[in-house]
């Protein structure tokens, strides 16, 4: 630097003596400097160096002058010339780094180079050198640190993807010979003896032809406790390494590592705590030294791979304790099933012997005790089916049977359940379909009902005053199907913040006292938990104790693409305005969506004066209300008084009124027509009757006093409400009906309904059941579920018929949820007479015990079934009853027998024609049964020779030979149903 041009910092005293840049200084900076620094020639030989370079290079400085850099960097003279020639054309070059040899070992330089002129001329390169071997072997640690803690990652990611012990210590062995750059990698596992090692098919081979003589002699020999490489490692249970297996006497493969080249040999153990199940040996062709950082890493692999080798032990543990605890639950529902028919069986007798008792000539006391008895043996046989119900989902032998059903109308059928005990207790029953939910879904109906009757029931049981309300909405999911969330909530007791966890819990109350107070297993909450999630579904419950509870759950249910079967109004119902007064927010709002629903104007007020003032604004402004619906009870003034007061006004007194009471008395009815009502219906009022109710009213107003009061009874769209079935109207048949089924909720819902039309219901819950029920009860008609446990209906069908013989043949009606035409050749073939699909309609039920049971005879006994027409179509014994009126006796018995002598000869020719493969003759004989089936009415046989028919017209030998069977068995029971109605015996068709 030259003091020329340079400037003095201001205020900082000049320096004494002045320094100039000289050859002197350069020479102290060149000597003192902490880097090495040289000077080469354009020939690549040493022209000076300083201090710091001998250093580095570890030769005295007097020897390096005059050196080439060959000497540094042997080999490499002629690429190191190249360089100089790079530095001086372009002035300047690096830093880059160097790796030399020294007299103390191998070492990494960093340089930096820069030409040097003389007179402009390029006469050499001066290098600066700065030792960077530290750096570089900390740099290359860390590296390799990372690499073994990317080992580490490796083998874990791979252990917790593995399906298998193998598939994970494969997984390891490929990581480590990666990591490592080790050719060779096997696994040996601890045999059954725990005292040798054995050889697994688990390799990693990076020549495979090169070491197949090693892995041969591998896969052959099997190392005691401390023998060999892998043997070692697992007497001592840790990593051992032998850098030259080649020259270890005590290497039994020493021989053959030879042969193939493999020198460094080592061995870790996987290790379950102490114990040492495995052991992962690795070999390579370089002559190692022990690593000791890689010793530490395979110890902390072991014990990783060893961890996982835990989990798949406790995880078969569990399996086998899983698998021990179904067979278990298996085991206890078998012995509950026994045990449930043991008790079943007389209690079931006690029923129905009640039931007969019941329908004699008994005073008011004798028929107390009676329906007493009745009673609590109805209750022991819930409790039964509960158990039943809980240890069948225990055991996993729970059948979900999807199906098409409409969820609005399912719900409205457990809150009919519920009807006559909530109008005792005074509760209002109340039920929420949220608009724009689709009706038509794909489930189970009868779980789904078993839940809400399990929530709307425990929802009753606890609430003395108030509402119970059901309430049901959906989100769609995009995929075809819905998230459908169902809401119970009631205003009783409500649950404490600590008891709510347990709710759920089998036999569980909130306390002591409420099961002594209100009853019930503790078990409904759990079944209902334990079908929502065998549905995928979840269930919960939020509640504060003093203001009721809400009991939640979800399922996910596909939508019916069908159309929606929600009742549409008629177009002149469309333009009524409606005025709904209720004083419960939870009734008007239920109220004010199905009107908007059916696009009917509708408006909402809480108090009998708000109606007043509200019909008479509208009156004034010209707009008058159509329509009034009324809730009875309501403070100060009740429904029956605003509606008293709605007639004596004059310019209100066309409104139509519709009252809706949650607990009516007998001879309310009645004061409700003088009052001026034209419509008096029991809660909870399903959407369809409200629609039915309200066009009827409208419809009828005309009428004026003339007009009959419009009940859910008189609807026949609607089974009714109420605690007790009604009076049977004249022609209407009346039974002794045995019900089949094992699901509690479609046994009450089966049940409900063949009471209301007129039945007395015995129940079985299993055909087990219901084939001794019949050797011990007389029944008129069984509706027979299809699929049920022990032995299903088919099954029981058969063992039924065959118990009856060619003596009297009861009908037999299948519950199913499939209608298909296969089902329904099923349900025929193994005896049954009819089948009623799920969920049960009232219309199928009562067109089903039309056909199957005789009217009582004139002046009978109300109440008492009438003989059964075995299996003659209704329609035929009305066909030979006209006959009988119009030609006599003898000339219908004739008819009758020739019917059966011709039908059972053709039904003979027709299974030799199949036999014969005469299809033509076949269907001529089908078509002349058709056609004389038909003729008489025996509506069954013909339709079955209809489907013979398009069997035979396919070519369908093996369906139609099936079918024929079926057509058989109709007949056969058209016989026995025809030797009842005919006064002269006949003779059995034979085959």
């Amino acid at each position: 630097m030259s003091p020329r041009g340079a400037r003095q910092a201001p205020g900082v005293p000049a320096l004494e003596p002045k320094l100039t840049f000289s050859a002197d200084l350069a020479a102290e900076l060149f000597e003192h400097a902490r880097d090495g620094i040289f000077l080469l020639s354009r020939e690549g030989r040493f022209v000076a160096a300083n201090q710091a370079l001998a250093e580095i290079v570890g030769i005295p400085r007097a020897e390096i002058i005059g050196m080439t850099t060959e000497v540094l960097l042997p080999g490499k003279f002629a690429e190191s010339l190249q360089r100089l020639e790079q530095i001086i054309r372009d002035g300047r070059y690096g830093p880059y780094e160097l790796e030399i040899r020294t007299p103390t070992g191998p070492k990494v330089i960093s340089l930096n180079a820069f030409a040097v002129h003389d007179c402009g001329v390029p006469v050499g390169v001066m290098n600066i050198a700065r030792d960077v071997t530290a750096r570089r072997r900390a740099e290359q640690a860390l590296a390799r640190e990372s690499s073994f803690v990317r080992l580490l990652k490796d083998v874990a990611v791979a252990a917790n993807q593995a399906s298998s012990t193998e598939e994970a210590l494969q997984a390891a062995v490929e990581s480590v010979c990666a990591a490592t750059r080790w050719q060779v990698g096997h696994v040996y596992v601890v045999d059954e003896s725990g005292e040798e090692l054995s050889p697994t098919p688990i390799w990693n081979l990076a020549l495979g032809e090169r070491f197949e003589a090693f892995r041969r002699r591998t896969d052959a020999t099997r190392l005691r406790r401390g023998a060999g490489l892998p043997g070692r490692s697992f007497a001592g249970a840790k990593p051992v390494w032998v850098a030259d297996v080649t020259r270890d006497e005590s290497v039994a493969r020493a021989g053959v590592a030879a042969e193939v080249g493999l020198k460094a040999g080592l061995a870790f153990p996987v290790l379950v705590g102490e114990e040492v199940v495995a052991v992962l040996e690795f070999y390579s062709e370089e002559d190692l030294a022990p690593d000791p950082l890689l010793l530490d890493v395979l110890s902390n692999l072991g014990t990783q791979l060893g961890r996982m080798v835990e989990r798949e032990r406790a995880a078969r543990q569990l399996a086998a304790a899983r698998d021990e605890a179904l067979e278990s639950a298996r085991l206890k529902a078998s012995v509950l099933a026994n045990l449930s028919h043991e008790i079943r069986t007389p209690m079931n007798a006690i029923i129905g012997m009640t039931g007969l008792l019941a329908d004699g000539q008994l005073d008011p006391e004798q028929r107390e005790f009676v329906e007493t008895v009745r009673s609590s043996a109805e209750a022991l046989l819930g409790l039964i089916n509960d158990i039943l119900d809980f240890s069948k989902i225990e055991a996993g032998r729970l059948a979900i049977e999807p199906i098409s059903f409409d969820l609005e109308m399912a719900a409205a059928e457990v809150l009919d359940l519920f009807s006559g005990k909530a109008h005792d207790k005074g509760v209002d029953l109340a039920a929420r379909y949220a608009p724009g939910t689709p009706r038509k879904v794909v489930g189970d109906p009868g779980r789904i009902r078993q839940v809400l009757t399990n929530l709307v029931g425990n929802a009753l049981k606890f609430t003395d005053r108030g509402q119970v309300s059901i309430d049901i909405e959906a989100t769609p999911r995009g995929d075809g199907a819905a998230l459908f969330r169902f809401r119970v909530a009631d205003t009783g007791i409500g649950i404490a913040p600590e008891q709510q966890a347990r709710m759920f819990e089998k036999f569980m109350q909130a306390d002591a006292s409420t099961t002594r107070r209100y009853g019930g297993t503790g078990l409904g909450l759990a079944i209902s938990k334990q079908l929502v999630e065998v549905m995928g579904g979840e269930i919960g419950l939020s509640s504060e104790p003093g203001r009721g509870s809400t009991f939640w759950f979800t399922l996910p249910l596909p939508v019916d693409a069908s159309p929606d079967v929600a009742p549409a109004a008629p177009e002149e119902l469309q333009t009524l305005r409606l005025l709904i007064v209720d004083d419960n927010d939870l009734n008007r709002r239920i109220l004010a969506e199905q009107l908007l629903r059916w696009n009917m104007r509708g408006s909402a007020v809480a108090s009998g004066k708000e109606a007043l003032r509200a019909l008479r604004e509208a009156y004034v402004g010209g707009e008058p209300f159509h329509m009034a619906l009324l809730d009875f009870h309501m403070p100060e003034m009740d429904g029956e008084m605003l509606g008293r007061a709605i007639k004596a006004d004059r310019a209100l007194a066309d409104t139509v009124l519709l009252l809706m009471t949650s607990g009516g008395q007998r001879g309310d009815a009645k004061r409700m027509a003088e009052a001026g009502f034209a419509a008096y219906l029991t809660k909870p009022v399903v959407g369809s009757v409200l629609l039915d109710a309200i066009a009827t009213a409208w419809a009828g107003r005309a009428l004026g006093d003339e007009a009959v009061l419009i009940t859910r009874h008189s609807l026949p769209q609607h089974p009714g409400a109420g605690a007790k079935p009604p009076s049977t109207d004249a022609g209407e048949p009346r039974a002794r009906v045995l019900l089949a089924e094992d699901n509690p909720t479609n046994q009450r819902v089966a049940r409900l309904t063949l009471e209301r039309l007129g039945c007395r219901v015995d129940t079985a819950a299993n055909g087990k059941e219901a084939v001794e029920m019949l050797e011990s009860l007389p029944y008129d008609v069984v509706f027979m579920d299809c699929q049920m446990p022990e032995m299903d209906g088919y099954e029981a069908t058969r063992e039924i018929r065959r118990r009856e013989g060619a003596g009297r043949r009861i009908p037999i009606v299948a519950l199913t949820a499939h209608a298909m035409d296969g089902d329904r050749r099923k349900c025929l073939a193994a005896g049954m007479d009819d089948y009623v699909s799920k969920p049960m309609r009232r219309e199928a039920v009562h067109g089903a015990l039309r056909r199957w049971v005789r009217q009582p005879a004139e002046g009978g006994a109300a109440g008492t079934a009438a003989a059964p027409s075995g299996g003659a179509d209704a329609d035929l014994l009305a066909t030979l009853s006209t006959l009988r009126a119009e030609a006599g006796d003898e000339w219908v018995d004739d008819l009758v027998a020739g019917f059966v002598r011709h039908t059972a000869e053709k039904i003979a020719a027709l299974r030799d024609a199949l036999a014969r493969g005469d299809g033509g003759t076949a269907k001529l004989l089908t078509h002349d049964l058709k056609g004389s089936a038909a003729v008489l009415g025996a509506k069954s046989m013909a339709g079955a020779c209809l489907e013979l028919e398009g069997e035979i017209a396919a070519g369908a030998g093996t369906a139609a030979a099936a079918m024929v069977d079926v057509l058989d068995g109709l007949f056969r029971s058209l016989q026995a149903g025809l030797q009842a109605a005919s006064r002269a015996p006949m003779r059995a068709a034979g085959r």
